[in-house]
Order: C-alpha cells, then structure tokens, then sequence
C-alpha cells in the first residue's frame, strides 16, 4: 500500500516541484525588466550621444528579449505534457519560409544597431597602424597617453612637428601616505574645461590597457601596434578618476591617474 503510494504522490510531488521552479526561472528573467540602468552623469561631449546610443541599444534588446520569452511561454503551455493536439509535420515550403522569416529580422536588427552606432564612433574615435606622427590632424590640443610595461600612465605632449616633446604628466607618489608607502603611484593629467582635446593611444610594450573613466564617458583600449584615438571637450572642472579596464598583469590595480580639469 505505501510502496503504490509512493509511486502515485512522488511524481505529482515533483511535478509540482518543477512548476514551481520554471516560474520563479521566469519570474526572476522578467524582474530583470524592472531595474532599468541609471545613466552616469558624464561630463564630457561624448555622454549625450553615448547615452542615446546605450538607451536605443537597451530597448531593442529588451524587445528581442520579451519576443523570445513570451514565444517561449506559449509553447510550453500549447505543448504541456497534460495537453491533448494532433502533430502536424510543417511543409517544406512552410518550413523554408520560416527560417528566411527569422533570419531576415536578425540581420535588420543587427543593420540597425550598426547604423545607430556607426555615427557616435565616427565622431569620437580614429584608429591606425601607422606611427604617431602620421596620425596627427590639429584637430584640438593632441596629448599622447602612453600605458607602459612597468603598469604606469604617463601623457606627452606633440611639438610643431608631431614628435613627442616633453612629459606633462607622470607619475607620482600617491596623496595617501599608506598607498604611497606601499609604492602606489598617481599619473595626474591637467586639462582646460570647453577645450578640443585629442588623445592618441600609444602601448609602448606588449601589454594591452585600457583607458577607462566612468565620469567623462572614456573607454579607449590601449592595444600595442595600434593608435586609437579619441577626440572629446569636457564640460565641467574636477576631478576624474582614470582605471585600467583591462586586466594586464600583476600591478594592474595599481595602475592609477586622475585627469584634474579646471576652468
């Protein structure tokens, strides 16, 4: 009696179980809808279209996202277990229809987001194999920012002929007595407010860094045999915290500068 029991209770039991489970999984998939990221406050030329780009990015995903979850909800409930349908197999013609259908709209929508974005990274960022000296177009006060082997920023500026003059920012010991103890050094990078910059990415080993500064909306990869460049104004004085995003070696954390703007 208790082992026919068993087999009749222990699988409603489980089924039951996993119900339960599937929904909390879609529940949870769609709460993630709810949290809509807040947009930094960047104070650079660069934040307005960034941030309409991120948001147009953000809403087509979401959509692709609620299309998929919700066609996904309704065949699990049109094919559940319990349910009684007739299998009908899906013509050749039905079929080849399908498939276009579908890759048609993944490659607009891939179209689309590339058309948004072309624009922004127009306007910001340049990228070149050849040297520095060739890169160059006057296009505002052009400041080398070189990410070295021994995991430091230091920032040079071009003379007339586009040859790296002199050092205008290297680093230094730490303002905290504890980290400058523990050799922590500090690259500080003085700019103007309402000034055309641009900076001209240069690895001079083969680590690769990346030039990162949440406040001013900044990301620039700092990848050997490679120039990026990024050309930007900042609106308003302080200062900004520069970090290395990408992970480069032992002293990576320690690879620390300030870009200190003043009116």
């Amino acid at each position: 009696m208790n082992y026919t029991l068993n087999i009749i209770i222990y699988p409603k039991l489980i089924d039951r179980l996993m119900l339960r489970k599937n929904l909390i999984s879609l529940f949870s998939v769609l709460g993630l809808f709810l949290f809509f990221p807040e947009l930094t406050n960047g104070q650079s030329n660069l934040t307005e279209p960034y941030d309409k780009l991120f948001t147009v990015v953000t809403i087509i995903s979401i959509i692709v996202a609620l299309l998929v979850i919700g066609l996904w909800v309704f065949f699990i409930y049109k094919f559940r277990e319990s349910q009684e349908f007739e299998r009908v197999q899906l013509s050749e013609t039905s079929a080849k229809k399908l498939e276009i259908t579908w890759t048609v709209v993944a490659v607009v929508i891939c179209v689309a987001l590339m058309a948004a974005s072309l624009p922004v990274l127009i306007n910001s960022v340049d990228n070149s194999e050849t040297e520095i000296a060739r890169i160059t177009t006057g296009d505002g006060t052009e400041i080398i920012i070189e990410g070295s082997i021994t995991w430091e920023w230091f920032a040079w500026q071009l003379n007339e002929t586009s040859q790296r003059e002199e050092i205008i920012a290297s680093p230094q010991p730490d303002a905290d007595p504890e980290q400058a103890a523990a050799g922590v050094k500090t690259t500080i990078i003085n700019l103007k407010i309402d000034t055309n910059y641009k900076f001209i990415f240069f690895a001079s080993s083969y680590l690769m860094h990346s030039f990162f500064v949440p406040e001013l909306n900044f990301k620039m990869d700092v990848v050997p045999g490679v120039n990026n460049t990024l050309s930007f104004v900042i609106l308003e004085p302080g200062d900004y915290q520069v970090y290395c995003a990408e992970f480069c070696g032992a002293r990576h954390s320690m690879m620390r500068a300030v870009i200190h703007v003043e009116a």
